[in-house]
């Protein structure tokens, strides 16, 4: 369950959760968040205090389900991955499916660790010739040895 404080709104949804087994030496991933919005980061973010959903000095705000309206150019998406120790980066694609077939394909290129050795990955999807519906964000890391796949639902409201 989430409450909105905001708008004085609450939602509840059921999604499955997996947790991998501990392994030292493997690739770790969080999951893929949709962005609701961004902004800069305040001055706490600056020394390294900004929380977990900041990243490159922007605060970012998820989407809690809310359907992006029609006409949207893009949807932002954030992923966090932390490379086995001695890996330096990650490989990135990502996937646009609605049911089991792929609409769009894109190489996200490399994406470098940053010196704490996290992979911060911030992007953004075209969506506007979409059209309504729900569709499947897909994104897939590799990092020379290990994969690993993290999927969000999008709807685009009519």
């Amino acid at each position: 369950m989430v409450y909105d404080n905001r708008k004085g709104a609450a939602s509840v949804r059921t999604v499955p959760l997996a947790i991998p087994p501990p392994g030292a030496g493997r690739m770790r991933a969080g999951s893929l968040m949709l962005v609701a919005r961004a902004e800069a980061a305040g001055p706490a973010a600056a020394d390294g205090h900004g929380g977990v959903l900041v990243s490159q000095g922007i605060q970012l705000y998820p989407n809690l389900g809310e359907p992006v309206p029609a006409g949207t150019a893009k949807a932002a998406f954030f992923l966090r991955a932390l490379p086995a120790p001695g890996r330096t980066g990650v490989q990135a694609t990502l996937d646009v499916l609605r049911g089991d077939r792929v609409l769009t394909w894109a190489n996200l290129g490399e994406v470098p660790a940053d010196a704490a050795g996290r992979v911060d990955l911030l992007s953004q999807l075209p969506v506007s010739e979409l059209g309504a519906g729900t569709y499947d964000i897909r994104v897939t890391l590799r990092d020379g040895q290990d994969v690993e796949v993290r999927s969000a639902k999008l709807t685009i409201a009519p």
